[in-house]
């Protein structure tokens, strides 16, 4: 067994290139990860899950000279592009609950509804 604090390090790391790329890797990771845990660790062939699809040289252009973040309309259109890739790579047969989620408050709704609607009748 291996103490990894008395291993020598055989990574260069470039802080600087690291402190560029903090808030790009940061949105993917959100995206490609935690927003869609739920069905990564639920996906039929977990060999069919794809890799982040943005190369060295386009993340470093969508950091540009500015810092990604800066411009919130790219940010937000780049955000929404991977959020649909992250479900969209990741498919699973969803549960009958998972499905009608929607139902119990349809349903309540319409009781509402009905109740309001039988009040206002015997007045």
């Amino acid at each position: 067994k291996e103490n990894p604090f008395t291993m020598p390090n055989v990574l260069a790391y470039d802080a600087e290139k690291a402190g560029l790329r903090w808030n790009l890797v940061n949105d993917l990771f959100g995206a490609f990860v935690i927003d869609v845990h739920h069905r990564l660790v639920r996906t039929e062939d977990p060999a069919s899950i794809k890799g982040i699809p943005v190369s060295e040289t386009e993340a470093l252009k969508l950091i540009g000279t500015a810092g990604w973040g800066e411009d919130k309309a790219l940010r937000t259109e780049y955000l929404r592009k991977w959020s649909a890739q992250g479900v969209e790579g990741l498919p699973i047969r969803l549960r009958f609950a998972e499905r009608y989620r929607w139902l119990p408050g349809t349903l309540f709704a319409l009781a509402l509804v009905g109740l309001l609607v039988g009040r206002l009748r015997r007045r």
